[in-house]
């Protein structure tokens, strides 16, 4: 059975702290776990509580007096400012509670991150940086609950596609050290939208300017399809051939993330699916482009 696609996911799909982002942070906390597991794991790519820095902003969240406060979060800003890489990760552990914990999680709690974050003056950058070691979780809640975060700073509004302006820096640098993005980030961007993903990857790699531009073109072609689809100009499973084609020719692509743009689309979209695509991705060079084929998988098994 074909997966079903949504913005905030399972698989198929800067400046100041924005209120929206907030209200992000503070709705999905009110709802969702962690289990618990200073800092980061790197067996599973959890966030392990620090002791110190949990009770530190306890105390901070219990002060009513208003010098205390501001004397508090001095003390955050001397000690983990300015990017705040430790900090973040641990209040957004707290915001989300911990069922280890025998104590209720309530919306003081839930608040923590945003208002905290608000009071630090945490840019979109910071919690980006911060955040995506863990967006590859075998944690579903924490997953889903960072991609939620990431979701604000997209910038979607009136339906637009999302903005991935933030992730392109990093997808950039990595490219010229030499590395791959972090598998975690590029699945969610693919599995976001995997339209804007690729745009974003293609400006990255800085290829020469045709092949680039072939890039662009195979994805406004296979894109005009899929928007007729949605607007009924066109039934979900006919696909206009020259968007079939030129599906198959970025399947062929010397780049990885260009064949991730295929494998995506064919799980998103059942109309492109090709049997021959289908069977030489499935044993594709790169993990993540295997791993998206495990839509074909799942519509096999009984």
């Amino acid at each position: 059975m074909a997966r079903a696609f949504t913005s905030t996911r399972g698989h198929c799909f800067s400046g100041m702290f924005r209120w929206t982002l907030f209200s992000r942070v503070v709705v999905f906390v009110l709802v969702t776990s962690v289990e618990p597991v200073c800092g980061f794991s790197t067996e599973t790519d959890r966030i392990k509580p620090c002791p110190e820095i949990q009770e530190a902003i306890q105390r901070l969240l219990d002060t009513s007096d208003k010098e205390e406060f501001s004397a508090q979060l001095e003390g955050f800003r001397k000690r983990h400012g300015p990017h705040y890489q430790q900090l973040i990760p641990q209040l957004f552990y707290y915001s989300m509670g911990d069922k280890g914990q025998e104590r209720r999680h309530d919306i003081k709690e839930a608040m923590a991150f945003g208002m905290i974050a608000q009071q630090l003056e945490f840019s979109n950058g910071n919690i980006f940086n911060a955040l995506i070691p863990y967006l590859n979780t075998d944690d579903e809640s924490l997953r889903r609950a960072i991609e939620n975060v990431f979701g604000g700073f997209e910038n979607t509004s009136s339906g637009r596609p999302p903005d991935f302006s933030l992730y392109y820096s990093r997808i950039w640098r990595d490219f010229r050290k030499g590395m791959d993005p972090p598998d975690g980030l590029i699945r969610y961007m693919y599995e976001r939208n995997p339209g804007t993903a690729l745009l974003t990857m293609n400006l990255a790699a800085r290829l020469d300017r045709n092949e680039s531009r072939q890039i662009t073109w195979a994805e406004h072609v296979i894109s005009d399809v899929i928007w007729k689809h949605t607007h009924k100009f066109l039934k979900p499973h006919v696909v206009e051939p020259v968007a079939a084609e030129q599906l198959a020719k970025l399947s062929r692509s010397k780049n990885w993330w260009a064949r991730l743009y295929v494998a995506e689309i064919m799980c998103q979209h059942e109309g492109f699916r090709q049997p021959e695509i289908i069977q030489r991705l499935k044993k594709d060079d790169h993990p993540l482009v295997r791993k998206a084929m495990g839509f074909e998988t799942e519509e096999t098994q009984p």
